[in-house]
């Protein structure tokens, strides 16, 4: 039988988000005698990226330099001409990923997919929401056959917009591989820096606004003036770095803050930390909270957050980020102190969920069969 021809549309750098490690489980985990597939960068990937798709047997294009970027059409015209017929555009993203889907359906793609991995009211800025809002989405909807979003949470924002055409939408959660939190944690406290029966709080996330570091800090900071064992872990790296340690400086924790950049070993990272706090100004599904409790650590977080992350009951608690640091900081303690199951029986939960990768990819599998013959959306 013919492989269905799948196009997957969006970032693919090296940057550790979650729509580029979803496109890259995506295009690795399909069944190769089933789907052949390629990949349309938003971005031009580093040579690693590049590799590691060749690896894959999945070609990977990017769009073609040009002085107006708002021509993005044109991209999938010239991927149909170079490698013939796709039978599914699948686009990750927002503003101008209308265009990918225009191109697509004047090619005559059949299948058109839109993903939505953010809340839509929370991207951020008056005049982008006004854009998404009554451009961005209209136009969607006018070229999207289907559409998909990571949560409940997300989908329920996006539909109550009501653009205007009744398009066939369902959850998807993106899938996570948790083999690496099946092996015992090494031991990280010393090597970080961390003091025998310290309690540790942390997070792991790019430093970006949507992350919300400086909230975060007045929270580290009123936490350490209520527990004197306390420490902090901020694991990633971002736009905002330099913001943020100017303002653990300006807290007076430099001395109880540990930032570790980048690093491969987050299971084990997240293993080390007490509590996990993550007081995001948006998140469409937060996987990072789902490793934490793969991780065995509670987590919490701001209230917009999708509660379909919580597998556990107790183990993710919510607060306003109207709330001040001050109560953020009594309920991160409360946490440290509460006790929860062990990291075995928590693993044996979250593997046994809709985010286990394997799953997560024959889900999608299904889905895109079920796009082609047309039937009901699964």
């Amino acid at each position: 039988m013919k492989p269905i021809r799948l196009l997957l549309a969006g970032y693919c750098t090296q940057r550790p988000g979650g729509v580029e490690t979803f496109i890259r489980n995506l295009a690795s985990g399909l069944p190769k005698d089933e789907f052949q597939v390629d990949v349309l960068s938003i971005d031009l990937p580093p040579p690693g990226i590049q590799e590691a798709f060749e690896a894959m047997a999945v070609r990977l294009f990017s769009p073609r330099k040009r002085l107006c970027q708002k021509k993005w059409e044109n991209d999938i015209y010239d991927i149909v001409n170079a490698t013939g017929p796709i039978d599914i555009v699948h686009c990750n993203g927002v503003t101008n990923i209308w265009r990918w889907l225009k191109g697509a359906e004047e090619v005559g793609i059949p299948v058109r997919i839109f993903h939505g991995h953010n809340p839509i009211q929370k991207y951020g800025g008056f005049f982008r929401e006004l854009y998404i809002r009554h451009h961005a989405i209209p136009l969607l909807s006018r070229h999207a056959t289907h559409c998909v979003f990571c949560s409940e949470y997300v989908m329920d924002q996006w539909v109550r917009l009501d653009p205007g055409k009744k398009i066939p939408c369902v959850v998807k959660h993106c899938g996570i591989d948790f083999s690496s939190f099946e092996r015992v944690p090494g031991l990280l406290r010393p090597s970080l820096g961390i003091p025998e029966g310290a309690i540790v709080f942390g997070q792991v996330g790019r430093f970006t606004r949507q992350k919300n570091h400086v909230f975060l800090i007045d929270i580290f900071k009123s936490i350490a003036a209520l527990e004197p064992r306390a420490y902090f872990l901020l694991v990633g790296s971002g736009q905002r770095e330099a913001q943020i340690r100017h303002r653990i400086a300006q807290a007076g924790l430099e001395d109880r803050v540990i930032l570790t950049g980048r690093r491969g070993d987050v299971p084990d990272l997240l293993a080390t930390m007490d509590v996990f706090v993550l007081p995001s100004f948006f998140e469409g599904l937060p996987l990072v909270a789902v490793e934490a409790q793969a991780a065995g650590v509670p987590s919490l977080c701001s209230t917009g957050i999708s509660q379909e992350t919580c597998l556990l009951p107790g183990m993710i608690k919510t607060l306003s980020l109207s709330d001040p640091a001050e109560c953020w900081a009594v309920a991160a303690i409360s946490q440290s102190r509460e006790p929860f199951p062990p990291q075995e029986e928590c693993l044996e939960v979250v593997r046994d969920s809709p985010f286990e990768l394997s799953r997560a990819i024959q889900a999608f599998a299904d889905y895109y069969r079920s796009c082609i013959r047309g039937g009901p959306q699964i």
